[in-house]
């Protein structure tokens, strides 16, 4: 039995919820442990190095909770599964791949071939 549209979506909003608990719980252990800390004077410490990963796990999970907050949002308004710019449904298979995705498989294309920079704009110096 296969799910229709509108139940996938309720599906992942729960996935989403789940996956946002988990998260919360992993970014306070980390936090705690960073604040815990007491980073050595000597910046080739082992200390000090497992301090920096934390540090960009931290931020790492920020930006993904940021991600699935948004997500969320877009649930509320019933705009999850909606691609922001062309107004397209988004493949169910891409959201389950990609769960907080916003943009369809061509607008993301589109949109990461605008963020590059063309050969033409690269300033050469000798």
């Amino acid at each position: 039995m296969s799910l229709s549209r509108e139940e996938a979506i309720l599906y992942l909003n729960q996935v989403l919820f789940r996956r946002r608990d988990i998260l919360c719980r992993t970014l306070e252990v980390n936090r705690n442990s960073l604040a815990s800390e007491k980073i050595p004077d000597d910046e080739d410490s082992f200390e000090s190095l497992q301090a920096d990963i934390i540090s960009q796990l931290v931020e790492a999970e920020n930006r993904e909770l940021a991600r699935i907050d948004h997500a969320l949002e877009r649930v509320e308004e019933g705009l999850y599964g909606t691609c922001e710019d062309c107004g397209k449904g988004i493949p169910l298979t891409r959201l389950y791949a990609m769960l907080c995705a916003t943009r369809c498989i061509n607008c993301q294309r589109k949109n990461e071939c605008e963020d590059l920079v063309s050969p033409s704009e690269v300033e050469y110096s000798d």
